[in-house]
């Protein structure tokens, strides 16, 4: 595929809707492009974060690990987005993505992408947008749970919105992450 034909490709995609030529022509030529095919793992929960995806076409599931198994946790299809959580939080994959059809994606480097971020608001509010989506499905999911079971789902995931760093999380994890003072 010629720059020319990604370009336009690129500039279907919402995350890269508002972003200027020179700075698509740049993120054509350096980031990848990879498929999968049905059943074949994208990312694995678990690993390092380099990267994030976009998918040019196909759908895949976003799987979790269970002490039963993997369990479908949702389907994402054309234009959508995996791989940002561990890039914006520096955490590792906390999903796999397994091909559910032929799977051709764009793979964009850690740096590339946070530069994105801060050069074009844009791209970031597509990024806020999608995340608070998910954040809105999970809390409709939850909200139909009976209440010992989603007391039980919330303990078990010891979230502490605004810890002693202003981060989501366990504080105690936290905690350890601050640096010792002398």
């Amino acid at each position: 595929m010629s720059l020319n034909e990604e370009m336009r490709l690129l500039k279907e995609i919402p995350l890269f809707a508002e972003i200027d030529e020179s700075k698509l022509k740049l993120i054509a030529f350096i980031s990848q492009r990879l498929r999968y095919q049905p059943g074949e793992q994208a990312i694995v929960e678990g690993d390092q974060t380099d990267s994030i995806y976009v998918i040019i076409s196909g759908e895949a599931d976003v799987e979790i690990n269970t002490a039963n198994g993997p369990l479908k946790v949702a389907a994402i299809g054309k234009h959508g987005i995996f791989g940002e959580i561990g890039v914006l939080c520096e955490v590792p994959r906390t999903a796999s993505i397994v091909a559910s059809t032929e799977l051709e994606v764009l793979r964009i480097d850690k740096a590339m992408f946070l530069q994105l971020l801060a050069d074009f608001p844009a791209v970031a509010r597509v990024i806020m947008y999608e995340l608070g989506m998910r954040l809105a499905r999970a809390n409709k999911f939850i909200s139909k749970v009976p209440r010992d079971q989603a007391e039980t789902i919330m303990e078990s995931l010891n979230i502490n919105l605004g810890g002693r760093s202003g981060r989501v999380g366990n504080q105690d994890e936290q905690q350890d992450e601050q640096p010792e003072q002398n």
